[in-house]
C-alpha cells in the first residue's frame, strides 16, 4: 500500500483525492493546508485520518511515500524541495517556476 498526503485543501484538491481513491493500492493518510479550518473541513469531508497546517507537520506526523502538492504555483518549489529533502516522492504541476 502506498501512503500519500495531500498538500493544499483548496478547489483542485478534491479532484486529486477523488482520483487517488480510484487507484488500488493507494491510501491518502492526511491533508496539510496553512488554513487550519480548511484543512480540518477537508479532512472531515473526505474521511481522512489527520489534518495539519504545514507540510512539515504532515511529514513529521505520518509515514508517507509521496505527497501530492495542490497549492498555488508560487509555493511549489519550496514545498517540493522540503518533501524531497525528507525522501518523499512528489507529484506537482509546475514544480520549478510560477510561470512559463
Amino acid at each position: 500500500m502506498l501512503r500519500g498526503g495531500i498538500v493544499g485543501a483548496g478547489f483542485f484538491a478534491r479532484h486529486h483525492v477523488e482520483a487517488w481513491r480510484r487507484i488500488e493500492g493507494v491510501e491518502i493518510v492526511g491533508v496539510a493546508d496553512v488554513d487550519a479550518d480548511r484543512a480540518e473541513s477537508f479532512r472531515n469531508l473526505w474521511g481522512l485520518p489527520r489534518a495539519w497546517t504545514s507540510l512539515t507537520g504532515l511529514l513529521d506526523g505520518e509515514r508517507v511515500d509521496f505527497v501530492d502538492i495542490v497549492t498555488r504555483p508560487d509555493t511549489h518549489l519550496r514545498l517540493a524541495a522540503l518533501a524531497l529533502g525528507r525522501h518523499a516522492h512528489v507529484i506537482c504541476q509546475k514544480p520549478l517556476a510560477p510561470t512559463w
